[in-house]
């Protein structure tokens, strides 16, 4: 589970996505709670309009002439009486300045609208400057503008106040969320580790074990279908298992040595004929060819750069045996440079081959030397008319030798090709006096 790492992307988006949702909660609240802060300044402001309203009348009329220079309102609201111009006409904080106000956007917007209100930066971080203006009318004439601050706080104590428990309570629900976040992903992710388990032995050739596969949801499908992969695949595997234990066993009870090899000369079957054939004590299956001295003979057969043939023959000798080789390449989409090296043991039937040559040999020579006697005696005769009765007879009497043993020669000939072929039906096989058929023989 926490090697997943799909997983851990679907817990980190989770953990992300609240913190993002917790920041905009929390930054949204602290807002609402200064604008409302703001606006119950401004609504304080505002109720103090009436009476500041006739104090600026009263100021424009001139009714309060000396009231500007010699009272000042002690308020921490600032209080400013506009004429027309934009001058300042009485400022209840402190000596007039030279400013001209008429310029200033609330007292513009009150110039049409009658009166208008302003929120202000202030030069003292964390606190702002709330403005409302007024137009002062006489008689449906203006006379003036009163403008009317105050200096707040950004931030009251109670709102920092309830900005801090928010700010606790929102810490409290994400670790509870990331809490919940995670053990619902772990019951989710469960099933589906559950199957990556499964599906990882399934690659390891385990095909034994089964999933629950219980339900309808798409999990118990998947879960089914790789009960039902597990199955086919372990019947699959069976089958290919009996049908290599089958060629093994054929291969073992051939005769003939069996050495399979694949494109990088590794040896991937060596019968047990061929171990004998090799004097090899140990399987080399999955060695390279020339890790085992004996078998680096048979290299130009294993070399796809020196047998470019599908299929070759050759004669080594090998711990004095003779082996006929032959290789045969294997033709694969996959691979097709494995080759199927066959080496049979020719050693007697090279050795009978040369025994039957000389044989041959010999009887020839032995065939032709009465031949040429009786040709020349016959050619003797024939050539001498007046030849003597007893010269005659002599020469007769060798030819009858010599036909003796031709005759003798042949029948021997005869008599091996029987004993050879298996048809000489005639004489039972039984005991031979070797000593008596040597001297026989010499």
């Amino acid at each position: 589970m926490f090697k997943n790492k799909f997983f851990w992307q679907m817990y980190l988006t989770a953990i992300i996505v609240g913190i993002i949702a917790a920041v905009i909660i929390y930054l949204s609240l602290a807002e609402d709670l200064n604008s409302e802060f703001f606006i119950e300044s401004e609504r304080s402001l505002k109720s103090d309009l009436p009476i500041t309203t006739l104090l600026a009348e009263n100021i424009l009329t001139g009714d309060f002439k000396d009231f500007q220079e010699s009272r000042k309102l002690e308020t921490s609201k600032k209080l400013v009486v506009i004429s027309n111009n934009g001058s300042a006409l009485y400022d209840n904080h402190g000596p007039i300045d030279n400013e001209n106000y008429i310029n200033r956007p609330e007292i513009a917007e009150a110039k049409i609208h009658g009166t208008s209100s302003a929120r202000h930066s202030s030069l003292d971080q964390g606190s702002a400057v709330l403005s409302i203006a007024r137009r002062v009318d006489v008689d449906g004439q203006s006379l003036g503008y009163l403008l009317l601050l105050e200096t707040v706080e950004t931030r009251s104590s109670w709102t920092e106040m309830v900005l801090n428990k928010l700010f606790y309570f929102f810490f409290i629900a994400f670790l509870l969320s990331s809490l919940a976040t995670y053990l619902l992903i772990t019951y989710f992710f469960r099933p589906i580790n559950r199957a990556t388990n499964y599906a990882r032995r399934l690659s390891q050739g385990n095909y034994v074990a089964r999933l629950p596969a219980k339900g309808q949801d798409d999990i118990a499908i998947l879960e089914g279908a790789l009960n039902d992969l597990a199955f086919n695949t372990e019947q699959t595997v069976s089958g290919l298992d009996q049908n290599v234990k089958k060629l093994s066993s054929m291969l073992e009870a051939l005769n003939e040595g069996v050495v399979a090899i694949d494109a990088n000369q590794q040896i991937i079957h060596i019968n047990s004929s061929a171990l004998t054939l090799f004097s090899l004590e140990e399987s080399p299956i999955g060695k390279n060819l020339f890790d085992i001295d004996s078998l680096m003979q048979i290299w130009s057969f294993a070399n796809p750069e020196l047998n470019r043939r599908d299929d070759s023959a050759s004669t080594i000798e090998i711990h004095g045996r003779i082996l006929e080789i032959s290789a045969r390449r294997i033709i694969e989409d996959c691979n097709p440079d494995k080759l199927l090296i066959s080496i049979q043991n020719v050693t007697e039937r090279t050795i009978a081959d040369n025994i039957r040559i000389d044989f041959v040999a010999n009887a020839s020579h032995e065939l032709k030397t009465p031949i040429t006697a009786l040709q020349g005696m016959i050619e003797t005769i024939i050539d001498s008319s007046k030849m003597l009765k007893k010269t005659r007879d002599e020469f007769l009497l060798k030819m009858s030798n010599q036909t003796k043993s031709l005759s003798t020669t042949v029948s021997q000939l005869l008599q091996l090709t029987r004993l050879q072929t298996g048809l000489d039906s005639e004489q039972d096989p039984g005991l031979v006096d070797l000593n008596l058929l040597v001297e026989q023989t010499i």
